[in-house]
């Protein structure tokens, strides 16, 4: 999980909610992942949310704005 711009950012690596955005840290709402990989760690630098995965076609994605 990561913070920037405030808002919280977290990954997961499995399930059906692989991106998940809260602006508390208490209430999440899901948001479509770029592919179904096992996400692993998402940061945030320069105005960017970018996460990245070991497998899949597309290991790395990245968001301007998550809201």
């Amino acid at each position: 999980m990561t913070y920037g711009d405030g808002l919280f950012v977290a990954v997961s690596g499995d399930g059906t909610e692989r991106v998940m955005t809260s602006t508390d840290g208490i209430n999440w709402k899901s948001v479509a992942a770029a592919e179904p990989n096992t996400w692993q760690a998402v940061t945030f630098g320069n105005s960017k949310f970018v996460a990245v995965a070991p497998d899949g076609a597309n290991q790395v994605m990245y968001a301007d704005c998550l809201r």
